[in-house]
C-alpha cells in the first residue's frame, strides 16, 4: 500500500515548496520529545 505523503503533512497537492517545509517541520516538532512531553509516543521513537 502506497503512503500519501500530502496527506500525512495536511497539505494540498499544489502547495508549495515553502508549504512542504513547513507543514515537515510542524510535523519533526510534533514528534521530538524534547518539544512534546505529554507525547509518549514520540518517546518511545
Amino acid at each position: 500500500m502506497a503512503k500519501d505523503y500530502y496527506e500525512i503533512l495536511e497539505v494540498d497537492r499544489n502547495a508549495t515548496d515553502t508549504e512542504l517545509k513547513k507543514a515537515c517541520r510542524k510535523l519533526a516538532l510534533q514528534h521530538r520529545p524534547g518539544r512534546s512531553p505529554d507525547n509518549k509516543a514520540a518517546e518511545e521513537k
